[in-house]
């Protein structure tokens, strides 16, 4: 729907326009975008109002709807009715709690999931040297998660509403982004997560019962707080568009948790489609980690940690697949790493990439492909013949690789 308010104006301001009269100004907002055309006359200004009344109340209406029709809250229903709703959804609360309690082996892994959602999401180009970036904050009693992404849509938030529903689709060739069930890998280190994104402010609760993973309720009394302009380094520009906030369980405030953090290393931004940046800002410890990922030339990429940086020789190879229908290839890269003289060094066992860390076979380094892998991620489906056909493609592209690596 279009919202449609006349409005008197004393001066609108704009980078390319400046309206010094009194003028009757129609205020078109399209419901589904987070700008508005002000026109008047022949002219048009396109304005930005992202935190504005107008959009928080469109998206409050789109919560209350999802609450309305997805769960029942407002409609006058029969008891029947309400019971079969109440076994519907209890039964998929259930399912979801047992899928974030036992997914993984490893109360770090959620970390993974969100640079993967990160790493998924859309962003504005500029040449505002404002690189696509995630950043955490860790706290004692809670973690702060910043992105410059354009931010949550509607059908971003219904996702999050469903279970094992994403948006995120496949932009590459591949299987990142396929489960749909990356935000709610949170819960396993809080009850209680917050969205705060283009007008979107809402929290789920699980420990309000079995409905409370996926049912959203609006945040009445939010207000955007210093986080909003967090500045880790003064020679950017991140323009944070979405803010999530995790509050710790009380078995999650530990340091073990924290110190995970730090074993997040830049090689996995190697692979990774969109995202340049991650930020660890460890408050508990004081220790801030920027890890950066820069395409030197062809074939050569610089992963930068603070004030160390590491170059890398990627090989990428397309090869055929006769063993599904629906794909007709895929990619397996290949990462040598050497130091900034171009001579290789000598590295501990590399790890083994589906677009995210799996595990160590022994590699000294890194292979990366389009692995199919249990929800758990810390895997490869042993079983499953698309990877058997890719582990046998491995011993001829590996040569190819030392030979392009060689030349």
């Amino acid at each position: 729907d279009t919202i449609k308010t006349n409005l008197k104006v004393l001066q609108i301001q704009n980078t390319d326009s400046v309206f010094q009269d009194v003028s009757t100004v129609s205020l078109m907002v399209d419901s589904l975008d987070s700008t508005a055309i002000l026109k008047t006359g022949q002219e048009e200004v396109l304005h930005e109002w992202l935190t504005s009344d107008v959009q928080n109340d469109h998206c409050h209406k789109i919560i209350n709807d999802i609450r309305r029709e997805q769960f029942g809250i407002g409609l006058e229903l029969g008891e029947q009715e309400k019971k079969l709703i109440e076994i519907h959804r209890e039964r998929e609360g259930r399912s979801l709690q047992r899928l974030s309690n036992e997914l993984y082996s490893k109360d770090s892994h959620f970390v993974l999931e969100l640079i993967q959602n990160a790493d998924d999401n859309q962003y504005i180009e500029n040449s505002n040297n404002e690189k696509p970036t995630v950043a955490f904050i860790v706290e004692h009693d809670q973690i702060i998660i910043l992105n410059n992404e354009k931010g949550f849509s509607e059908s971003n938030i219904k996702a999050l509403c469903d279970v094992g529903k994403s948006t995120k689709g496949i932009h590459r060739k591949g299987y990142i982004g396929q489960k749909g069930i990356g935000f709610k890998s949170v819960f396993r280190v809080t009850d209680m997560p917050e969205i705060h994104s283009n007008g979107y402010h809402i929290k789920f609760d699980a420990s309000s019962g079995s409905n409370g993973y996926i049912l959203p309720n609006w945040i009445y009394d939010w207000n955007s707080d210093q986080r909003s302009t967090y500045q880790p380094c003064e020679s950017r520009n991140y323009g944070w568009k979405t803010q999530i906030v995790l509050p710790l369980k009380k078995e999650m405030q530990h340091s073990k948790l924290i110190s995970r953090f730090h074993d997040i290393h830049s090689s996995l931004l190697l692979f990774l489609n969109r995202l340049h940046t991650i930020i660890i800002d460890d408050k508990v410890s004081n220790i801030m980690k920027v890890m950066e990922r820069e395409h030197v030339e062809k074939n050569i990429v610089r992963l930068s940690n603070n004030n160390d940086s590491r170059l890398w020789f990627v090989v990428e190879k397309e090869i055929p697949i006769d063993v599904r229908e629906d794909v007709k290839s895929t990619n397996i890269a290949f990462a040598f790493p050497f130091n900034n003289k171009l001579k290789t060094e000598a590295l501990p066992a590399q790890q083994v990439f589906a677009f995210l860390p799996l595990r160590s076979y022994g590699f000294k380094f890194i292979i990366q492909a389009d692995f199919e892998v249990p929800s758990s991620r810390e895997d490869i489906n042993k079983d499953s013949a698309w990877n058997q056909y890719i582990l046998q493609q491995l011993p001829k592209l590996t040569v190819e690789a030392f030979h392009s690596f060689k030349d």
